[in-house]
């Protein structure tokens, strides 16, 4: 299974990239995991997930394919 991880923003600065292609992460927990191994700057930072275009709170199962954008904290006016 292929995931595509999308980083904007604060977690683009903190991966150092804008996105990266990952293969055998089943859920939205075990992608977080390795996401925070591969880039330790973003346990600094914190991000929602979305997959798909869903904003998931909680655990999600991850299909092949699917889009994660990791969403930073963001405030406004």
């Amino acid at each position: 299974m292929t995931v595509k991880v999308l980083f904007f923003g604060p977690a683009a600065d903190a991966a150092g990239r804008s996105e990266l292609v990952l293969e055998g992460a089943v859920d939205t927990d075990e992608l977080r995991q390795r996401l925070l191994g591969l880039f330790p700057k973003l346990r600094q930072l914190g991000f929602l997930m979305a997959v798909n275009k869903q904003v998931v709170q909680e655990k999600a199962v991850l299909g092949n394919q699917d889009v994660v954008v990791l969403l930073p904290p963001y405030s406004g006016g």
